[in-house]
């Protein structure tokens, strides 16, 4: 897909989703009234210059078009700092009237389970917003009683169809005399050989306790490659015992294992955060990094040098994810 195309198509779909939000709150989309309280309050971390953070501000504009007397408080945190302080930001009486959490178990399930969150399956099915949001998408949006996801009320609509992939260096990948991107592993890893041939480290990596996803991702995305959706569903939503000493498992640890022997990832990665990653690789210093599409369009600003993308070759699934959650506070206002 050309990339411009692509951009342009995800940003749409942002701030369709972002807009969805505040129809939960207000009714925006529907013709309905304003927001009750003087002002509606927004509490949101996506960072301004990427895709996701273009679409919250494409929502806004549409949101103020349909509600011009309605003061906006458009406020800006952290990813770390909601996680760490979701549960106080949604006590009590003063909290914002559309928030963005993340999604899973531990985040999204534990404010639906200890009731933060206003169910959203009325608006979701008024709306019709289950016919865009469709399958494996819907996942992590639906949170049962006991806060486990899968199943259950929406409390959320996601902000992105999001894949896992490999951002490459073509420079570094025609210095290495690899003329075209693999499509096998085997054939993902003789290009690898051929980046350290030439002194490269073929993937830019992160292994912090705090921020150091890239490392997991590999691991996960080779558990991927050789697993089924019975499994990946099994694990993710905790509804099967995991035999980790079977495939894909093992299958995925022991090549994991291999990749690290071998230097695929690098070194001395403890230390390491996404962030210092992802500058590694537009750097020029690294091949390839392994990340969603939530970094596209920062490369496409920032990337001195011609690079492109793809999935982890040979699998029969890729690592992926619905991003995450708009959702409307129990407590708000507006609500």
């Amino acid at each position: 897909m050309n990339k411009t195309r692509h951009t342009a198509l995800r940003l749409a779909t942002f701030a369709t989703l972002a807009c969805a939000s505040l129809v939960a709150a207000t009714g925006c989309a529907a013709g309905g009234g304003d927001a009750d309280g003087e002002t509606f309050t927004i509490l949101q971390y996506e960072n301004p210059d990427s895709a996701q953070g273009q679409g919250w501000q494409l929502a806004l504009e549409i949101f103020q078009e349909k509600h011009p007397d309605v003061d906006v408080d458009f406020q800006t945190t952290s990813f770390d700092a909601m996680r760490q302080n979701a549960k106080i930001t949604l006590t009590g009486n003063d909290v914002p009237d559309v928030i963005e959490f993340n999604k899973g178990n531990a985040d999204g399930g534990q404010l639906a389970g200890q009731g933060l969150l206003s169910p959203l399956t009325e608006q979701v099915e008024e709306f019709g917003w289950d016919e865009k949001v469709t399958g494996s998408m819907q996942a992590f949006a639906k949170y049962d009683e006991q806060g486990l996801a899968g199943s259950g009320e929406w409390y959320g609509i996601p902000n992105i169809g999001e894949y896992v992939m490999f951002y490459y260096n073509k420079e570094l990948f025609a210095e290495a005399g690899i003329t075209a991107e693999p499509t096998t592993l085997d054939e993902f890893e003789a290009a690898m050989d051929k980046l350290l041939a030439i002194g490269v480290t073929p993937i830019s990596s992160s292994a912090s306790t705090s921020q150091g996803f890239n490392q997991m991702w590999v691991w996960y995305s080779l558990v991927s490659a050789g697993a089924d959706r019975d499994q990946i569903d099994g694990f993710m939503f905790l509804r099967d015992d995991v035999d980790f000493s079977k495939a894909p498992w093992i299958d995925g640890a022991d090549r994991f294992e291999e990749w690290i022997d071998k230097g695929y990832v690098g070194d001395q990665l403890g230390g390491l955060s996404f962030e210092q990653a992802t500058v590694n690789f537009l750097s020029g210093e690294k091949a390839m990094l392994i990340w969603n599409n939530g970094e596209f369009a920062r490369i496409r600003e920032q990337a001195p040098f011609e690079w492109d993308y793809f999935t982890l070759p040979g699998a029969s699934m890729s690592m992926g994810s619905s991003g995450h959650l708009r959702g409307v506070p129990a407590n708000a206002k507006n609500n």
